[in-house]
């Protein structure tokens, strides 16, 4: 089942908004240790959301939420009798809060931030792993991009952006005791837009920092500095 509503406190200017959502994984059966079969229940989360919305004409428009998300019926093993059972116990807790910033403070120039807090923890788990923090999974993330881009005289359309992104540490493992170091990128592009065309450069990873990203299970290297040119034609 999912739920959500959105409310005009003040009409194109405040709203407030939230939304529940519960979903499943189905987990398939296990073969213990004992030779013994165990049937296993879905798997469940349960997601609270809610925020506001606010808008200070064209100028400014801000959007802030706060995520509760809660899964349970997840499957941990225990040693038993010197043996690796599996149980259905383990309970994981994610909740944050976003924030996400869009000013257009003079004409031709956009400011996009947005900041993520995420709390992520195994609440029920093995004992190498309960009170840990979740795999690939930062604490904090952080973005920012501005764009200036000329409207008037004979290099309309010309335009100039830069970019920082913010990521802090991450576990490899689910001991946390494997950590990817957290990165700063600065990137940056200059483009040129006419009504047929649009031409781009754009540098990415300026500052050559070495980094990995992880999905949760493997670490994959980023590329060191690099660039990219484009041409779009349109008909």
């Amino acid at each position: 089942p999912r739920l959500g509503f959105a409310l005009d406190i003040v009409p194109e200017r405040i709203s407030v908004f939230g939304n529940y959502l519960n979903g499943f994984k189905n987990i398939g059966n296990q073969i213990q240790p004992d030779q013994s079969v165990s049937v296993f229940k879905a798997q469940r989360a349960n997601q609270l959301e809610g925020g506001t919305k606010i808008a200070w004409g064209a100028k400014l428009h801000a959007t802030l939420t706060y995520y509760h998300i809660q899964v349970t019926n997840s499957v941990m093993n225990r040693i038993v009798d010197n043996m690796n059972f599996y149980f259905q116990e383990g309970e994981q807790k994610s909740e944050g809060f976003e924030a996400e910033l869009m000013s257009n403070p003079l004409p031709g120039f956009n400011v996009l931030t947005s900041y993520g807090y995420n709390h992520n923890r195994f609440l029920k788990a093995n004992a190498s792993v309960e009170g840990k923090r979740a795999l690939g999974t930062p604490e904090h993330v952080l973005n920012a991009w501005a764009t200036y881009a000329l409207l008037h005289g004979p290099l309309k359309g010309l335009g100039f952006g830069t970019g920082f992104t913010y990521v802090s540490d991450s576990f490899l493992d689910a001991s946390n005791k494997f950590v990817l170091d957290g990165y700063q990128l600065l990137d940056a592009t200059v483009y040129y837009n006419h009504p047929k065309f649009r031409l781009s450069v754009k540098g990415n990873n300026l500052l050559d920092k070495r980094y990995w990203v992880s999905d949760g299970y493997y670490a994959r290297p980023q590329r060191p500095a690099n660039f990219l040119a484009s041409v779009a034609y349109r008909f």
